[in-house]
């Protein structure tokens, strides 16, 4: 009898786990971010603001590659299928179609829940507990591997293959909770002039 339980209760725990459902992250964060793109040989490091429930994405960021360097901010409007590349050292803007739909902060809903893991140590005080999250989207036309925090839903790190342009291998840092300046997702007045 106590084996049957102990099978009973195995196979419930992992028909749970097994069906876990997409999280969302906290609506208003911010932090930094490190990125590489593989084919292309580019780093990148910045910051970023996010706003989920405006459908809003906000980076400053410096894009170093081979025998370049390029400082922007790169303003993203979901709900008005917009992006903005920003030059403030320039007074610069150029205004482009956003041709996606998935918020970078944001877990697509057909994403599929592989497995948990510790970066770290499982010991307390340790380790972080993570979910990986896997799936192919069809903006991306590639396949996709997302891990979160258990807890919260902080995006940690994300791989995306996205054709033609190669692998985008990202990792994200130093969470606060809200956005500190909402005015980044205004665009600049010398925006309106973009093409």
């Amino acid at each position: 009898m106590k084996v049957l339980l102990t099978i009973s209760i195995s196979l419930f725990l992992a028909l749970n786990v097994l069906a876990k459902e997409p999280c969302q992250p906290p609506p208003l964060l911010q932090g930094t971010f490190s990125a590489v793109i593989s084919q292309e040989n580019m780093n990148i490091l910045g910051s970023f603001s996010s706003d989920l429930p405006g459908r809003r994405f906000y980076l400053r960021e410096g894009v170093y590659g081979n025998g370049f360097t390029v400082f922007e901010d790169v303003l993203m409007l979901f709900s008005e299928k917009v992006m903005y590349m920003i030059s403030y050292a320039n007074s610069t803007c150029v205004s482009l179609p956003l041709e996606v739909d998935l918020h970078p902060m944001e877990l697509p809903p057909e994403a599929q829940y592989v497995n948990q893991a510790y970066i770290g140590s499982s010991l307390p005080g340790e380790g972080v507990l993570v979910d990986v999250w896997t799936g192919t989207h069809p903006m991306i036309k590639g396949p996709y591997y997302i891990t979160t925090t258990n807890t919260g839903c902080l995006p940690v790190s994300s791989v995306f293959s996205i054709k033609p342009v190669g692998t985008l291998v990202a990792a994200y840092l130093d969470f606060v909770y809200g956005i500190e300046d909402p005015n980044v997702f205004i665009p600049p007045s010398f925006c309106k002039k973009a093409n």
